[in-house]
């Protein structure tokens, strides 16, 4: 008996590496291809909006002005103040902005 084989060792055939690629280049082709017809049938997604209701005018420098259709008045509902949470270099600040400018 030969001392490098062995008789719990079976031999096997190595796998076909080349058939296995093959198959998944093409299952691959395959699914690109549908995507990619799936995607040209589609339309394109624009909203469709009616030209009277749209303004269409070239840009002019100027102020603008929002006019705003609404019921009822904009009331603010409350004045906010932030205090600060600990005393910090404001002060200072405020006092050598003051040295500069006397």
């Amino acid at each position: 008996m030969d001392p490098r084989t062995s008789v719990v060792d079976i031999p096997r055939k190595p796998r076909n590496r080349r058939k296995r690629n093959l198959i998944l280049t093409a299952s691959a082709a395959a699914v690109l291809a549908t995507i990619t017809f799936c995607f040209s049938r589609l339309r394109a997604a624009a909203p469709v909006v009616d030209r009277g209701g749209l303004w269409t005018d070239t840009v002019k420098r100027g102020p603008m002005l929002r006019e705003v259709k609404g019921p009822g008045t904009l009331v603010r509902r409350a004045r906010r103040a932030h205090p600060a949470q600990a005393r910090g270099a404001g002060g200072a600040r405020r006092r050598a902005a003051r040295a500069f400018e006397s």
